[in-house]
């Protein structure tokens, strides 16, 4: 089953990196030569949060792409940041990729998506085993630094530590929701209890990630409709 999990996840994900390349950084190199980009396919480069590299005007900038997949057409007001999860060849959890040490990324591209029916037109929720790039109807992105965002968390008193010690408590006391809210409505706490890596994240408002992105895109199949 979870064999089929991340079968299906990784078909997703090639779908919408082909969609990417090809509406949103194609579109941002026609609007700017300066712009160049090229897709990271080695493995071990991507476990280090390298999803695209971009060379803008001889500044280098590494993007963790992250996208919603499991949850297209339900406009999801959250977007989740791994704290710790559980893998293979460890015995305790390890670092997430918010504070991955090993981690290269400088910039996270955020996705909230919309797919639809290619023959009707319809919003319709593609199982992520069969997506084509052709299924994704519109895609948000929210460009925002690695950096800021843990410093927007720091700036509400949840500095790397304090946070990995609520991840501990959440893991030893599953059952004990409490733990899983803070003092800041606009930050909450997530177990993952059903998956593999069973991860522990922190959510942050979408509003908010916006709030303080370099960059909000809009991407259809038409290309980059809006940018803020």
């Amino acid at each position: 089953m979870v064999a089929s999990l991340r079968k299906s996840d990784s078909i997703a994900e090639q779908a919408l990196g082909v969609f990417l390349d090809e509406h949103f950084y194609e579109t941002l190199h026609r609007r700017d030569a300066g712009f160049e980009y090229e897709r990271v396919h080695d493995r071990k480069q991507q476990l280090k949060g390298m999803d695209v590299i971009v060379n803008y005007h001889g500044n280098r900038i590494v993007i963790d792409e992250k996208s919603a997949l499991h949850w297209i057409n339900r406009n999801l007001r959250t977007f989740s940041f791994e704290l710790s999860s559980l893998q293979s060849g460890h015995r305790d959890p390890v670092p997430g990729w918010l504070y991955n040490a090993n981690a290269e990324t400088n910039r996270y591209l955020l996705m909230w998506i919309k797919t639809w029916d290619i023959q009707t037109g319809q919003l319709k929720e593609i199982p992520l085993g069969e997506m084509v790039p052709e299924n994704f109807k519109e895609v948000e992105c929210v460009l925002v630094e690695r950096s800021k965002v843990q410093r927007y968390l720091s700036r509400c008193g949840w500095n790397e530590d304090l946070l990995m010690k609520r991840a501990e408590e959440i893991r030893r006391h599953p059952d004990n929701r409490q733990l899983r809210r803070t003092t800041n409505s606009l930050i909450r706490f997530a177990f993952s209890e059903n998956l593999k890596e069973r991860p522990v994240n922190v959510l942050i408002e979408r509003d908010v990630l916006k709030a303080i992105a370099l960059h909000v895109y809009t991407v259809t199949n038409a290309g980059i409709v809006s940018v803020s």
